[in-house]
């Protein structure tokens, strides 16, 4: 049996978000010195299989969920 975790991180935002670039080394909508976080994100989650992620834009909150999945120790 699969168990998971799940976290979810929450920010605003100001202005709009391209979602073609939100992975991007840099995007950010926060200004100069930003936008590194998530291309990180892209990159353990690309080399790692036990996870996942997924993006919620609701207003102006922007939230990333980072899901674990693992197999419960006996």
């Amino acid at each position: 049996m699969m168990n998971i975790i799940m976290v979810k991180f929450s920010n605003n935002y100001i202005g709009n978000i391209d979602t073609n670039k939100i992975f991007d080394n840099g995007y950010t909508t926060k200004g100069r010195g930003h936008g590194y976080g998530l291309s990180l994100v892209r990159d353990i989650v690309k080399n790692n299989t036990i996870l996942e992620n997924k993006t919620e834009i609701s207003k102006n909150i922007f939230s990333q969920i980072i899901i674990i999945k693992y197999k419960k120790a006996h």
